[in-house]
């Protein structure tokens, strides 16, 4: 083997040991690639499943509210609709009440002179009034029940 020889087979070493130093890193590097990106794959599926859970609680609770305002507003039209039919029926019998108020006004208005009418008809039926003789009476009640 001449010098050269073992020259060139001392930088063929040298130079496989720079490739398998060079392979060793490559692979290193793509196997610390390779959990990076499964761990973000990993991540990202949680990320996605943790959402979509997110989503079916959401869409849950936004059906409670709705159904839940549903009922409240079925139950506000009830109370408006009894709250019309109480009102039209106060409205009635204020009306009732206020023409029967009126026609007892009217009655009333009548009937104010009647006191000072009424007074002066029976001062002219009554004949004017005598004195009695109650002692008389008297002597007489107690001498009939004397036996």
């Amino acid at each position: 083997m001449t010098a050269r020889e073992v020259e060139a087979q001392g930088a063929k070493r040298a130079l496989e040991a720079r490739l398998q130093v060079l392979q060793d890193a490559a692979q290193s590097e793509r196997a610390s690639l390779t959990a990076h990106v499964q761990a973000l794959e990993n991540r990202a599926h949680a990320e996605v499943d943790r959402a979509r859970q997110e989503i079916k609680e959401l869409q849950g609770r936004l059906t409670a509210v709705t159904k839940n305002q549903a009922a409240s507003e079925a139950l506000l039209r009830q109370a408006l609709d009894e709250a019309k039919t109480a009102t039209a029926e106060a409205s009635r019998s204020a009306s009732s009440e206020r023409a029967r108020a009126d026609a007892l006004e009217k009655q009333l208005s009548k009937l104010q002179n009647l006191p000072a009418a009424l007074e002066a008809a029976m001062r002219r039926r009554e004949p004017p009034s005598k004195p009695r003789k109650s002692v008389g009476k008297r002597a007489n009640r107690g001498a009939e029940k004397q036996p």
